[in-house]
């Protein structure tokens, strides 16, 4: 009776500190403006649309519902899984550059996002048994897998899982703005607050507006961003379901994939920005020394948002990983 008198109370103060958050949102709108206007030319003004594509598919979730994929190019299949509350669209840098360099893009939306509508499950092993559905019904073989943030843990979580999936099908693994764990459950009753708290803040309706998501989208960003990138963050936050985002907090304050790491038997570049808020560079460190075939690349100044405000870069090393596992010799440097 006392706990859930307890929880009831932390979701009733999510509610409060989401009704609340709009005083917070119009005190820091001015400041966001100087913060998210660079003063270099904006190049992205117009160039940050929906992923072109040249095939469309719906595949059939495990559990339910569909998962939307789309691929793009000819030439080494590279797999896109983009992180919490926001979508595949999220690589729309990717898409548009990388397919000229001798790569097939593949990207889907994770259930509950996009167009892909959700199943009953919502927990990392759902999203990793989604991945392996994408693999198999899209057939990729011999590809390179890349996940960002939530999408990192899923492929994880995929490898795990599904060992001998991952062995058939992908040479190796691109871990972007990725923790093996955020260490929630570590803390007694925290992992339980946190989700009662995230209940009743996204229930409050907070997450939707624009002062909130705002401030989302530029925290995830590092030094000097780009005024178009923040403001794609910002609508595809804004955008989310709140049921999806209450379900994927369930699921990150649980997931903790430390112990199992040395079971991951490809190979893995991990790639985070030294200005990441949301994963630090100490936790992509951490998570790097577990596995057993990684190297690490840290970005100065990049935040959380490394496919588009480091989108060369990012797109430098992932050219050259696939060289590395030999599944991309014709990939141009």
């Amino acid at each position: 009776m006392i706990e859930r008198v307890a929880s009831r109370a932390v979701e009733v103060a999510g509610v409060g500190f989401g009704r609340s958050a709009g005083v917070l949102g119009s005190a820091v709108e001015m400041p966001l403006r100087m913060l998210t206007t660079s003063r270099r030319v904006d190049p992205d003004v117009g160039h940050l649309g929906p992923l072109p594509f040249a095939e469309a598919r719906h595949l059939p979730a495990p559990d339910g519902g569909h998962l939307f994929t789309l691929a793009h190019g000819t030439g080494a299949p590279v797999l896109f899984v983009h992180g919490i509350a926001t979508t595949s669209r999220i690589w729309t840098k990717q898409f548009r550059d990388l397919p000229a360099t001798g790569i097939r893009a593949v990207a889907f939306d994770q259930r509950g996002h996009g167009g892909s509508p959700a199943g009953p499950g919502a927990s990392l092993d759902h999203l990793a048994d989604d991945v392996r559905t994408v693999v198999e019904a899209g057939d990729l073989q011999g590809a390179l897998a890349v996940g960002h943030s939530t999408g990192g843990m899923a492929l994880l979580a995929f490898a795990v899982r599904h060992p001998e999936v991952a062995a058939a099908r992908l040479r190796g693994i691109v871990l972007v703005s990725t923790a093996a764990r955020l260490g929630l459950a570590h803390v007694p009753m925290l992992d339980r607050a946190f989700l009662q708290f995230a209940s009743g803040f996204v229930r409050s309706g907070a997450w939707a507006r624009s002062d909130w998501s705002r401030l989302m989208a530029r925290l995830a960003f590092g030094r000097d961003p780009v005024a178009s990138q923040v403001e794609l963050v910002r609508v595809l936050l804004a955008s989310a379901p709140e049921a999806t985002v209450a379900a994927a907090a369930r699921a990150l304050a649980t997931f903790d994939c430390t112990e199992h790491l040395g079971r991951v038997g490809l190979p893995v570049l991990v790639v985070n920005g030294t200005a990441d808020l949301c994963v630090t560079p100490g936790d992509a460190r951490r998570l790097a020394r577990g596995l057993p075939a990684a190297r690490l690349e840290l970005v100065a100044g990049a935040g959380h948002m490394l496919m588009l405000e480091r989108a060369d870069r990012l797109a430098e090393l992932l050219r050259a990983f696939a060289r590395d596992v030999g599944i991309a010799a014709d990939v141009a440097a």
